[in-house]
């Protein structure tokens, strides 16, 4: 599951269709990084594969990879290469690599990992992506279903290792909420889209997480998985809302 555009030095708004499926004919139904990691330096790429090729969510088909993008002075390559060393992974600069932007000079990179199971659900896609950007701190937008990527300028490690197990989505029993009482109390909630109104959804459900001892990164996760595609600032808007509000 893995996609590339033959369109090269496009504008972002010219890769909304007509992404193909990059297969190895000589490895059948394997997959060798080696490989894989030459497409990364040559194409714009995406770790989906995408139905007729439209790069759009609602086209999502699936991925066995986890994709993550680091542009922060805090992640360092070293960081990375020491954090992924186990792991099988393809790590690459981008063409912003210890380039000023933004008045910053850093490390600017990659790391493709590999899923344990092949992911067909787009939820479980995003809510496993959610919680290796929170882990690992990488930006936000890569939990994107339908997430494109530039070449690398360099790949600087290709390993074979540990794959990344993913997640089940999280799904409770129909309790009544209940506030913690610091005894262990952990109570779940089923997550599913949010309807039409997403901001109020996610604002109710935010409120019964909060109230409970959940990890905060799994409350964000479940939000973020519920949200539907509320847009990224709003969604983060409610959260602290429905956070401030349980405290109350």
């Amino acid at each position: 599951m893995f996609s590339w555009h033959p369109l090269k030095n496009g504008a972002a708004t010219q890769y909304s269709k007509g992404f193909k499926f990059l297969g190895s004919p000589e490895l059948d139904d394997e997959y060798s990084f080696e490989y894989i990691s030459k497409a990364l330096t040559k194409y714009v790429w995406s770790p989906i594969k995408f139905d007729g090729g439209i790069r759009l969510e609602k086209h999502f088909l699936g991925t066995i990879f986890c994709a993550l993008d680091f542009d922060s002075p805090a992640t360092t390559l070293e960081w990375a290469l020491e954090t992924f060393k186990d792991h099988t992974h393809i790590i690459g600069t981008t063409k912003s690599h210890q380039k000023e932007k933004n008045d910053i000079t850093c490390d600017r990179f990659r790391v493709v990992l590999m899923f344990e199971d092949l992911v067909t659900d787009l939820h479980l896609y995003k809510y496993n992506m959610e919680k290796m950007i929170l882990k690992h701190k990488a930006d936000r937008a890569c939990k994107d279903g339908a997430r494109f990527f530039y070449p690398c300028k360099e790949i600087v490690s290709i390993q074979n290792g540990v794959l990344v197990k993913v997640e089940p989505l999280p799904v409770a029993e129909a309790k009544k909420p209940e506030r913690y009482t610091g005894r262990g109390l952990k109570s779940f909630v089923k997550v599913t889209p949010a309807p039409e109104n997403r901001n109020a959804s996610v604002f109710k459900l935010g409120c019964k997480l909060f109230r409970t001892n959940i990890d905060r990164n799994d409350i964000v996760a479940m939000l973020t998985t519920a949200s539907n595609g509320l847009p990224e600032a709003e969604l983060q808007r409610t959260i602290k809302r429905a956070e401030e509000y349980a405290k109350k």
